[in-house]
This record gives structure tokens, sequence and C-alpha cells, in this order.
């Protein structure tokens, strides 16, 4: 699991490079950026789980305009461009993990608003939740239809 965390830390942060500049970067590239240490701050080793960030990446470069659709349906009076960067960014991570279903539901959510509390402003927990639910009912009325 500490894996994981520290693979979703990296793939925020190339989502939040990408949402400054605008410009996807490799996955070579990515990991250039981070130097030749594979350890985050918090010691995690993000490599342990490399193939679950390599996924997570794909979903996003190749899934972006659906799960931008997917936020925006579910953030009632907040438009992309209005969000918090970061906020925005948890929430594209969150909405590809659980389109890629590469864990449970659950964890998914737990795991966004963890990185909300560590990451985002003192509002951005509830924020992120709230969008993340209507995420959910959203793909569940799909998956119903």
């Amino acid at each position: 699991m500490k894996a994981r965390r520290a693979s979703r830390q990296r793939v925020l942060q190339a989502l939040y490079r990408y949402r400054i500049t605008g410009s996807w970067e490799s996955p070579a590239q990515i990991q250039a950026s981070f130097g030749a240490s594979t350890l985050d701050d918090s010691g995690l080793d993000a490599e342990e789980d490399a193939p679950f960030a390599a996924l997570l990446y794909q979903s996003l470069t190749e899934r972006l305009d659906e799960i931008d659709s997917l936020i925006e349906g579910a953030s009632r009076n907040w438009r992309l461009d209005r969000m918090a960067a970061l906020d925005h960014c948890v929430l594209r991570l969150a909405t590809a993990e659980l389109l890629a279903r590469t864990a449970p539901v659950r964890v998914v959510l737990n795991e966004a608003v963890e990185l909300a509390r560590t990451f985002g402003a003192d509002s951005s927990p509830a924020f992120v939740n709230g969008v993340l639910d209507g995420v959910m009912k959203a793909l569940n009325k799909d998956q119903k239809g």
C-alpha cells in the first residue's frame, strides 16, 4: 500500500506540472525530474509499484477529456479552470483510478482525500470528497444504464 501511495504522489506531481505547463511529459522525463533517487520525502519507494504508476499515467493521458467531463459534471457551480490546481489534479488522479479500476472504490476515495489533506488547502479534502461522490454516482449510473 505504501508503494502505491508513493506512486500516486508521483503521478500527482506530474499532473500538477501538466496543469501548470499544459504539456505532458514522457515517463522517462518524469523519472528524470525526480532525480536519481526514487524515494519521496516520506521515504516511500515509488518504483516498487512502477507498473501501477504507469497505468495511472497512461489512463490520464488517454482519457483526460472523459475524466474532466466526469469531474465537471460532478462539481456543482465550479468550472475546471476555477478550481484550485491541486484539487483539480487530485480529482483527475482519483477519477482515472476509478475508471481503471485499480483498487476498491473506498481505497481510491480515501487516498484522494489524504492527498488533498496533505497537499491542498484546508477546504480541499471536503471539496475533493464531495466531487468524487458525484463522479461515483455518474459512473454507477452509466454502469446501470
